[in-house]
């Protein structure tokens, strides 16, 4: 896989799995329910996954996909906050904004943000989920007939 399917998988399933969220929150600010939340997070990933499978010919991998997951969380954890009122981006000071910054740019923030946010339970899904997937796709006894048979 070259650099440029690496980062379009980085992107796709960074923006698969956090924009329902974000819409979500976009809509109902904060009355939009945790449960709703997390499982359209799990919904866009899943559409995600099948257009892959479907369209792309499993072009894609599910661990950069991940890597998507946790690239894109932060930000996307905070900009959930910003709507939903819990702190403004125009009242926070210099020093705020540079700590935002440097949360946005450390991935494995991305835990520590979505357990606050309660979004804990679909990050951790898609934790386990998406390596088996990539290991059941890698399986050499899925592509090539048995070793044994012959022609």
């Amino acid at each position: 896989m070259d650099t440029r399917g690496r980062l379009f998988s980085i992107l796709a399933g960074g923006m698969a799995f956090w924009l329902p969220a974000i819409a979500l929150t976009a809509v109902y600010h904060s009355g939009v329910s945790i449960l709703w939340q997390n499982m359209t997070s799990l919904f866009g990933l899943t559409v995600i996954l099948i257009a892959d499978r479907l369209w792309l010919k499993s072009a894609m991998k599910a661990t950069w996909i991940l890597a998507g997951v946790y690239i894109l969380g932060p930000i996307s954890l905070l900009i959930c906050a910003v709507l939903t009122g819990t702190r403004p981006f125009w009242t926070m000071g210099l020093k705020d904004f540079l700590f935002g910054v440097l949360v946005c740019l450390l991935p494995p923030m991305t835990l520590w943000l979505s357990l606050l946010s309660l979004q804990i339970f679909s990050v951790l899904a898609a934790t386990m989920a998406l390596p088996v997937l990539e290991i059941l796709r890698r399986r050499p006894w899925s592509n090539s007939p048995h070793p044994s048979v012959t022609k």
